[in-house]
């Protein structure tokens, strides 16, 4: 069964199920209509007929049977929400398998245009790696995805990634659940530290104050018991546990309503929390390297028994943070929508490593025209081709596919081989009127981000600065100028940036730049995508050793001016 038939048959069961919970839904309605009006017949019996104590029998035998009925069906009705959003998980599925990913949060809020990498290779935003990744339920899974996505966390393990996605089932009823009410981790945390350090009055922590409190409430009940054997009179208890409530209401009136609101927040807030965690709490297996992230959880789960232990026991951000990062392992739709990714393999070594084959772009889907590419360490690859001949695309395609890699996620490829190192593109470069940066001058800066980005580790904010080897895609080097000046200072920036531990992929319709090979062959080399011309033009996509023959630009413009002839 492929993943449109998995999605298309689980979408009709449950319409199923829906439909045959809705019809119970009425029945439930119309029994509870049935048994409170039996409720109140039975009490207007026992007061206007001489059936007496049978009609209070049967009046207190409806209003059991009706609380009974109420009970189910708010059971039904919880079924009913649950199987509807399960529904809509599925849903949303099939949309995606066409390509429609607008029910899916695409992080835009992460989107970054000074990123080393994020902005040039639609990482995050409409329709990006992130839209169709992204499942998650919670702010703080979200969070941690997209850390994860742009190397400021620790990476994935491969050996976690695989588990959770084959944990179908799982993973499908914590989204169903999370659709809810969608969870609030930074939220909940907020509302606990600001219940734990909520100032109280001094005097209510002093030992006094609580032996007080106990002598109040035996006070009370040995009145109660007075009264009983007529030693007090039968209105004493009530009069003295009056007065001791409304003296108890003028100490801690305020404090106490301020400790209400935060707790009913809390419980609110929290809901979605409690059923993710209780979801866990029946899940058994678990990957051994998250031992310590599923005792977190294990101890989150106590709490969730009642909302005192919640409140009193949620005392460590770990708790929360387990949930984060099982929220941010929602991945198995990714792995199911896409069953021609494979699982990269890793290595460590001195030097960088970049081999692929059958290697193509995540958002192309069937239609993708596969390369096979390496990347020697130090080298620097100049790539000539014509326009729309697959320059630009395959740059995103190498630097995407290692973003995967990277965090343990299966690539698109036949079989992908890398080692760890750091990753800065130049791409979008755009100007900004606001600040009175030009284009030609925003070039000017991201390649002054860049430099100091490959020669000081300390300037990757926060990216890993043991990983000293760097690899950089770059696309038309300083295009804001005009062509005799970009080509020399194309060749003066990538003669003095091969003096650092850097490799690079350089796409260019400036043939002259790949004389650089003729020059330095040790570093320097060629590759191109040919185009074919003649009544139209035939695009190959395929990457092959080499300087492009052909442009297209001329050819192009002339059938477009045509139009002036006729």
């Amino acid at each position: 069964m492929d993943n449109y038939q998995y999605y298309t048959s689980r979408h009709e069961t449950l319409a199923g199920i829906v439909a045959r919970l809705k019809r119970r839904n009425r029945v439930f309605i119309l029994t509870e209509i049935l048994f409170f009006c039996l409720f109140i017949g039975g009490l207007a019996a026992y007061v206007g007929t001489p059936l007496g104590w049978t009609a209070l029998l049967l009046s207190g035998l409806s209003l059991a049977c009706y609380v009974i009925a109420r009970l189910l069906d708010g059971r039904n009705a919880r079924r009913i929400a649950y199987s509807e959003n399960l529904q809509h998980v599925y849903q949303h599925e099939l949309e995606a398998l066409q390509g429609d990913y607008s029910h899916f949060d695409d992080g835009r809020d992460f989107v970054d245009y000074h990123h080393p990498f994020t902005f040039d290779l639609d990482v995050f935003g409409p329709r990006s790696l992130y839209a169709r990744m992204n499942r998650s339920v919670t702010s703080g899974g979200r969070r941690l995805l997209a850390s994860h996505l742009s190397f400021e966390k620790i990476c994935f393990q491969p050996r976690e990634v695989a588990f959770f996605s084959r944990q179908l089932a799982f993973m499908d009823e914590f989204q169903a659940l999370g659709q809810e009410r969608k969870t609030d981790t930074l939220g909940i945390l907020a509302l606990r530290n600001m219940m734990k350090g909520m100032p109280l009055p001094a005097w209510m922590g002093r030992m006094w104050a609580k032996l007080l409190a106990c002598c109040m409430i035996g006070l009370v009940l040995s009145s109660v018991v007075l009264a009983v054997f007529g030693v007090l009179e039968a209105t004493f208890p009530l009069f003295y546990a009056t007065l001791q409530f409304f003296l108890v209401f003028l100490l801690c009136n305020a404090k106490a309503r301020s400790i209400g609101r935060q707790t009913d927040l809390l419980h609110r807030e929290s809901e979605g929390f409690v059923r993710l965690l209780r979801l866990c709490e029946r899940q058994q297996a678990w990957p051994e390297s998250m031992e310590a992230e599923v005792e977190e959880l294990r101890k989150a789960m106590k709490s969730a028994r009642l909302l005192e232990d919640f409140i009193r026991r949620l005392d460590r951000r770990g708790n929360i943070l387990g949930l984060f990062l099982l929220d941010a392992f929602l991945l198995n739709d990714f792995f199911l929508n896409h069953p021609a990714a494979v699982q990269a393999e890793v290595v460590e070594s001195e030097t960088m490593v970049y081999e692929a084959e059958g290697l193509f772009h995540p958002f192309l889907g069937a239609e993708a025209v596969t390369n096979d590419f390496a990347i020697p360490d130090g080298s620097y690859t100049i790539v000539t081709g014509a326009n729309m001949a697959g320059k630009s695309t395959f740059l995103r395609t190498l630097g995407i596919n290692y973003v995967l890699a990277r965090n343990g996620i299966p690539v698109f490829a036949r079989r992908m081989r890398v080692s760890r190192f750091n990753l800065f593109s130049s791409m979008r470069t755009t100007d900004d009127l606001a600040e009175g940066i030009s284009y030609f001058n925003a070039e000017l800066l991201r390649l002054e981000q860049l430099v100091h980005f490959c020669k000081h580790p300390s300037y990757r904010e926060g990216l890993p600065s043991e990983e000293q080897h760097t690899l950089i895609i770059l696309d038309e080097i300083l295009k804001g100028t005009n062509s005799l000046d970009k080509l020399n200072g194309s060749r003066l920036f990538l003669e003095r940036i091969c003096k650092l531990p850097v490799s690079g992929v350089i796409a260019t319709h400036d043939l002259e730049l790949s004389r650089l090979s003729e020059e330095r062959p040790d570093r320097f080399r060629n590759y191109c995508f040919e185009i074919e011309l003649g009544e139209n033009v035939t695009y190959s996509y395929r990457i092959t050793p080499g300087v492009a023959r052909n442009q297209n630009a001329t050819y192009l413009l002339k059938r477009v001016l045509k139009v002036i002839e006729e």
